[in-house]
């Protein structure tokens, strides 16, 4: 199992398969970051672009997380290669 790191401004997100999002129930929040999450962005900036406060967007991207539809692609340490278990 891949261990999960807590959602932080320095993290950055990708959505691997935009096909599944269909299949989960998402909220307001979620759609308006799923928007915006590229893989590039930052935290910060998909919250802004969104218009999420930081505490909005720790839970929206906890709950994406959660459901698998997006990973952590890189932080502000490089690449996220996460840990097996």
């Amino acid at each position: 199992m891949r261990a999960r790191p807590k959602p932080s401004q320095g993290v950055i997100f990708a959505c691997p398969d935009r096909g599944q999002i269909g299949c989960f129930p998402i909220d307001n929040n979620m759609r308006k970051v799923l928007r915006q999450i590229d893989g590039h962005r930052s935290l910060a900036s998909v919250a802004f672009a969104a218009g999420l406060t930081m505490t909005e967007m720790q839970e929206t991207i906890r709950a994406l997380v959660q459901m698998e539809l997006i990973v952590p692609v890189e932080s502000e340490f490089g690449k996220y290669h996460g840990e097996t278990h």
